[in-house]
């Protein structure tokens, strides 16, 4: 059944791995506070913020691809703060390049 599932999340472009790191990081990071569906969006937030993101932090830092799903746990903690991260080293890099 899991297999499954994994093959129908590849299928769409979608890692298992990555979507659940993602989700568990959103909502250990997530602050109670808040309204319950805000805190739902930020657990599926966390979870396709990490799925999209974890590779290019592993790519970008040349880290061994074994981390992916420790990556995708930081990423999905970090949230919009650490995709704001990524995009600002990406912009770093660019004009370095140039």
């Amino acid at each position: 059944m899991l297999k499954q599932i994994q093959d129908i999340l590849a299928s769409v472009g979608l890692n298992f791995t990555l979507l659940m790191g993602g989700a568990i990081g959103a909502w250990i990071g997530m602050k109670p506070s808040q309204p319950w569906w805000v805190q739902v969006i930020t657990v599926f937030t966390g979870a396709f913020i990490a799925n999209y993101t974890a590779p290019v932090v592993v790519d970008l830092f040349g880290m061994s691809i074994n981390s992916l799903g420790g990556v995708g746990f930081i990423v999905g903690y970090m949230g919009k703060h650490g995709l704001e991260f990524i995009i600002e080293k990406f912009k770093k890099d660019g004009k370095s390049k140039n």
